[in-house]
């Protein structure tokens, strides 16, 4: 498989989370920013998805609404149902340190692929993320679909500063743009 062809493949999945969350978001009834959360998520995903067949003005426009939802506080954690504390316990006596297992894995696995293959470290954390998602999936037990809802979950508490990687490479190529780079080198 084409290196591009991989890396899109991981964009395109990354955008399904996305929207997934955007879609929990808007079902979400007790939501009281409901309309702005699922607004941001799904914008995010779409970017993600089509980012590099959308027009880039178009992407700058989306990316300013996201801004405006993001600094209005628009955008809220859903209410989700978690565990019981009890079913906590009671998984983390069984499983011991097997969790830390799949963290582990993700370092390990992009590592190995980002030296070793041609792929490069992004390609890799992706195929990181997959591997220690399966690993997971095993230790624990658990079906596989509960993997949307809690994806989500974990997305919408980290909350819109998800997107401060992709706005500091957008600045960084703006600057690379106008030569500030080199002024300041």
């Amino acid at each position: 498989m084409d290196v591009k062809m991989l890396l899109e493949f991981m964009y395109i999945l990354c955008g399904i989370i996305l929207l997934i969350s955007g879609v929990y978001s808007f079902l979400d009834k007790n939501n009281p920013k409901r309309i702005g959360s699922a607004a941001f998520w799904m914008i995010f995903g779409f970017l993600f998805i089509g980012g590099p067949h959308v027009n880039p003005s178009i992407v700058g426009g989306l990316l300013l609404v996201m801004g405006v939802l993001s600094a209005t506080k628009s955008v809220s954690l859903a209410s989700f149902t978690t565990s019981t504390e009890e079913f906590r316990e009671k998984q983390a006596h069984k499983i011991g340190n097997m969790l830390f297992v799949p963290a582990g894995l993700i370092g390990v696995v992009a590592f190995s692929i980002a030296q070793f293959t041609k792929l490069g470290g992004l390609i890799g954390l992706g195929i990181g993320a997959i591997v220690a998602l399966i690993i997971t999936m095993i230790v624990t037990k658990e079906k596989f679909d509960k993997i949307p809802y809690d994806s989500s979950r974990i997305l919408q508490q980290m909350g819109p500063t998800v997107i401060l990687p992709q706005l500091l490479g957008s600045l960084g190529s703006v600057f690379a743009k106008a030569g500030v780079g080199t002024v300041i080198a």
